[in-house]
């Protein structure tokens, strides 16, 4: 059985090794990918350290959600290879609960895309780039459907297209989702500092797509983004409480 991550990444040094190590943990046999959108910090020297093949693409500096959904949707498969494959297209901040043997369960049930569950993760770090907590230690968080992506799917038999952030999608083929449901942990709200400052480098980078009425949820105003972080806090819950 032949499984691909493809793990989007731009200036994502501090969580790049962790992401890789929970890939590598669930998915021993995995070619991890690192989609790497020129960045300008250690993330692409790491991904080569930790056994990544890297693919660089240019945006020209900005995140422009028009190219992100032609990568999400197409720059990988020419990586994949000629052999039938799982594929898992996420962020860097995305971690999928499966392993290989859920993969091998799913397909011989002919299932080829898993369904997922979205939880929004929520931490303490004080470090503004989280360097100081280990994500797989965060153990609070909420339900979040805007993060119930398809992300894992069997290709070819299924040809997937990409909405914007890939919260949404247009599956082409054989679909047959999972009848189990998979949590998907999206690590954003994971220290007050952290988010402040990601809001800040993203605000900088989607003036493009800010034109055309995409990303305007990145905040440059912090009082915004220190009441986005409170309001979340105010929902999470242990993960073992959350079905």
């Amino acid at each position: 059985m032949q499984v691909h991550v493809f793990v989007l990444c731009y200036n994502e040094e501090a969580i790049l090794p962790q992401t890789v190590q929970h890939y590598r943990g669930r998915f021993p046999g995995a070619v991890i990918t690192i989609l790497d959108n020129r960045s300008t910090d250690r993330s692409a020297e790491l991904a080569v350290a930790a056994g990544c093949r890297v693919v660089q693409f240019d945006s020209g500096e900005q995140q422009d959600e028009r190219l992100l959904r032609w990568v999400r949707s197409h720059l990988w498969r020419e990586h994949v290879g000629a052999e039938p494959s799982w594929v898992i297209m996420c962020d860097m901040d995305e971690w999928l609960d499966a392993c290989e043997k859920d993969l091998e369960a799913e397909m011989e049930l002919g299932v080829t895309i898993l369904t997922t569950q979205g939880i929004n993760m929520v931490g303490s770090a004080n470090a503004a780039d989280a360097s100081d907590i280990q994500l797989s230690e965060v153990l609070m968080g909420f339900l979040d459907e805007n993060f119930s992506k398809r992300v894992c799917f069997y290709y070819p038999k299924v040809q997937m297209e990409y909405g914007w952030g890939s919260h949404s999608c247009d599956p082409q083929g054989d679909v047959v989702f999972s009848s189990k449901t998979y949590r998907l942990k999206h690590y954003d709200c994971i220290g007050l500092e952290f988010l402040v400052e990601k809001n800040r480098r993203r605000w900088v980078r989607n003036d493009a797509s800010r034109s055309i009425g995409m990303n305007g949820h990145y905040s440059n105003e912090r009082d915004e983004v220190v009441e986005r972080y409170h309001r979340m806090s105010s929902l999470a819950v242990p993960l073992t409480s959350l079905p």
